[in-house]
């Protein structure tokens, strides 16, 4: 299977659809949504 990112029109369509990234002061730093979805 070939494995690749998502394109800017990909990513405006899936984007609304996510939780908002929060920047919390607890626990492990969070990777942005984009990066967590293209590694699925």
């Amino acid at each position: 299977m070939k494995c690749s990112e998502l394109t800017t029109e990909q990513w405006e369509r899936v984007k609304p659809l996510l939780p908002p990234e929060e920047t919390g002061k607890r626990g492990r730093p969070r990777k942005d949504n984009r990066t967590m979805l293209n590694g699925m």
